[in-house]
């Protein structure tokens, strides 16, 4: 059950970059402007979670023997969580962005957690 839900993580990683980096900063269907820096790193950001959804699919094939992968990847969504927590304290809620934020600090950990339990110590 761990890898099957490390593997959805994967594919909302993989997805939403991948719709991030096409169509760029877009939370709904009204027309949104963005300035071009601004643009440029919500793209670029989509790409790195486009990047470690597939870096996270590839270390589930040997999930006991690329265990550290597993564990960076989830660190560094949990980190990106921890942005946007930071963000909802400065500038407040951030709409449909609430989902990810619980995903990040809530499910990730767990998840987190069970993979440390399930494989033990990192491997190499």
């Amino acid at each position: 059950m761990l890898i099957v839900l490390l593997t959805v993580v994967g594919a909302i990683a993989v997805v939403g970059g991948g719709v991030g980096m096409v169509l760029g900063a877009v939370t709904g269907p009204e027309e949104q402007h963005v300035a071009v820096s601004t643009s440029s790193e919500y793209r670029f950001l989509s790409g790195v979670w486009l990047v470690l959804g597939l870096t996270l699919w590839w270390s589930l094939v040997r999930p006991a023997y690329r265990s550290t992968i597993t564990r960076v990847v989830l660190i560094a969504a949990i980190g990106g969580g921890v942005g946007r927590l930071v963000s909802l304290l400065v500038e407040g809620w951030p709409g449909p962005f609430a989902a990810a934020l619980a995903i990040e600090l809530l499910a990730l950990p767990v998840l987190l957690v069970w993979h440390v339990r399930s494989f033990g110590r990192a491997a190499g």
